[in-house]
């Protein structure tokens, strides 16, 4: 659409942009991270090779499972923690390709869930070892939490909440596909729109609540 010599100016329509001269509206250019452009190929690679990575891990655990230091590294919760790490990398997978309604949902919550198993059962590991230090005496209460199933609880307690954080932001105001067409001229930037910035930021601040708490239980 042309505006030469025009006596009034009249804006681009929201899918168009002005050219230079401002005599002409050009249509904007619809991006994303494409799995077949440089960034979207390069953390597609970094994210199913730390996957594998961690799956190889995985299996020196299992293939070793019978010694010493397997053991005493509470072998169950090891494995648990290893596959939420594998998964963790994959959902990065998520944020690669044009956004939808399915995936707005599941990438901030999936990742949220799957990365609150692994610090949880960090926290449980630390817990574990905290109480088998501090809990001597022969008559001590405090050895009813070193229970084989309190590592369980509490991994599937702090999960539990976070899952429960998920349910009410996708029940409430769920992420949603949004075309972005201000922030980039000459661009429209297909995102995802989080929905409730509350809900995200009670989600992300209890994992770093979880993080903060491993962190501190690790030096006592």
């Amino acid at each position: 659409m042309e505006f030469k010599d025009a006596e009034q100016c009249k804006k681009c329509p929201e899918d168009e942009y002005p050219n230079e001269q401002r005599d002409l509206c050009l249509p904007k250019i619809v991006t994303f991270l494409d799995v077949n452009e440089p960034w979207g190929k390069a953390m597609t690679a970094v994210a199913v090779s730390f996957s594998f990575l961690t799956v190889l891990v995985l299996w020196v655990f299992v293939n070793f499972q019978d010694t010493p230091i397997v053991q005493a590294n509470n072998r169950n919760l090891s494995y648990m923690l290893l596959i939420s790490l594998s998964f963790c990398f994959l959902c990065s997978l998520l944020f690669v390709g044009p956004p939808t309604t399915a995936s707005c949902l599941f990438r901030q919550t999936v990742f949220a869930v799957v990365f609150t198993v692994a610090v949880s059962s960090i926290l449980a590991k630390t817990i574990i070892v905290v109480l088998a230090f501090r809990v001597t005496g022969p008559g001590s209460r405090m050895r009813l939490f070193l229970h084989p199933r309190v590592p369980y609880c509490v991994v599937l307690i702090c999960s539990g909440i976070q899952v429960l954080f998920c349910a009410i932001w996708l029940g409430t105001h769920p992420p949603f596909p949004e075309a972005d067409t201000h922030s980039e001229s000459g661009h429209i930037i297909l995102t995802c729109n989080k929905g409730s910035a509350f809900a995200f930021y009670c989600v992300l601040g209890y994992m770093g609540f979880l993080a903060l708490g491993s962190f501190i239980i690790a030096f006592l």
